[in-house]
């Protein structure tokens, strides 16, 4: 998995997390600055590694790993791409 930071053609910096088959996982919100996306970065990182981050479902009821593991997709979901000018990839 990768953190890929690219700029979108409002030139706004976004991230994307790709993962290992090249899939797009998320998609973040547009910065002013690079070193404003390079610091949610950081952060999105240093948070999965400590393992803070809960998950909640529709309800806004954190559930725990093991019952996420269980559920079975309800939909498929195909990821947008914008085409962008810029894109640095770190991992």
């Amino acid at each position: 998995m990768k953190f890929e930071i690219f700029t979108d053609k409002q030139r706004r910096y976004r991230f994307r997390i790709v993962a290992a088959n090249g899939e797009i996982l998320a998609t973040g919100e547009g910065y002013e600055s690079k070193a404003g996306i390079m610091q949610t970065v950081r952060r999105i990182k240093e948070d999965f590694a400590s393992g803070s981050i809960p998950i909640f479902d529709e309800n806004e009821q954190q559930i725990e790993i093991a019952q996420v593991e269980e559920a079975q997709p309800e939909e498929t979901v195909t990821p947008v791409t914008e085409s962008e000018p810029e894109t640095e990839t770190w991992r």
